[in-house]
């Protein structure tokens, strides 16, 4: 299997920015692309804003295409940052109108990946580490990036 770590570039600065409600709104519409994903994986929440991404009887470099795809498609895509205090009511249900607010901008964010596989451990944790490691160094080399974790012994 292959694994992939994903975390949410600048995510701080986002909840800073716009607050914890629309943080929360940036993770849902990031976890909805990753759902998305191609090749045969699963997307999972792992914690705060990672998440990791699994394909089973795979390996990293048969995936390494189908994440840069991806890692694209979130990069371009724009969310739009919406004011909830200014919905409107709807009327039969008392609740806030979804999509109908005046927008506060679009914020676009990208995500740091990093890439594992069980080729040379079978054990879970030893490939999660690894590809976690993959992800900090995509972070220490400028974000927005995979990389691929270097071997496993």
């Amino acid at each position: 299997y292959a694994l992939a770590m994903v975390d949410v570039d600048h995510f701080k600065k986002i909840n800073d920015q716009y607050g914890h409600d629309l943080g929360d709104q940036v993770l849902k519409a990031i976890a909805a692309k990753l759902c998305q994903v191609t090749g045969g994986g699963r997307a999972y929440r792992f914690g705060g804003e990672e998440f990791c991404l699994l394909f089973k009887g795979k390996t990293a470099d048969k995936v390494a295409d189908n994440l840069e795809a991806l890692r694209k498609i979130i990069a371009e895509y724009d969310m739009t940052a919406r004011d909830k205090e200014s919905r409107p009511w709807l009327q039969n249900t008392g609740e806030k109108q979804r999509g109908a607010s005046r927008s506060k901008g679009n914020i676009r964010a990208t995500v740091s990946m990093g890439l594992s596989d069980s080729s040379d451990s079978l054990d879970f944790d030893v490939v999660l580490k690894s590809a976690d490691r993959a992800m900090y160094r995509a972070k220490e080399g400028g974000r927005n990036q995979i990389r691929q974790s270097r071997s496993l012994k």
